[in-house]
């Protein structure tokens, strides 16, 4: 978790207009992580109308929630990660959405977008891998 001090570091973006609004250097404070159990089958759903984005349907089986802010469970079967492929590009658009309840039995409805993309093309082409890191892809929501 960041201190205050560093919320209250001004922007460098300032310096490049001479206007009364000014910024304050943008920050995340880490909430938790998760551990997804995912289904070892996807639903592909394919371009429409001869586009070509391809749709992924990966289905959330459940998982872990731990971390200074929320910790609990992924509710069983409560999501999926909607993933687009945009054909002739090297990254994915994620799309997650699921349900965590957590230890003190609150129910929170979490959408994720993001990127996922491998670092080196090879990578997923004797299909998915047992574990994958960040020095094997970019992932990012």
């Amino acid at each position: 978790m960041a201190d205050d001090k560093h919320r209250l570091e001004p922007s460098i973006g300032d310096q490049y207009y001479d206007i009364p609004l000014k910024m304050l250097v943008p920050q995340l404070d880490f909430i938790y992580r998760l551990k997804c159990e995912m289904a070892k089958d996807n639903d592909m759903v394919g371009a429409a109308f001869g586009g070509t984005n391809i749709r992924i349907v990966m289905p959330i089986l459940g998982g872990t929630v731990k971390g200074p802010q929320i910790s609990g469970i992924i509710q069983e079967r409560s999501g999926a990660d909607w993933g687009s492929v945009v054909q002739g590009t090297d990254y994915m658009r994620l799309d997650a959405r699921y349900t965590l309840k957590t230890d003190d039995g609150h129910c929170i409805y979490v959408q994720s977008k993001g990127i996922f993309s491998p670092k080196d093309k090879s990578f997923l082409a004797n299909g998915d891998p047992d574990s994958m890191s960040q020095k094997d892809v970019e992932w990012f929501t």
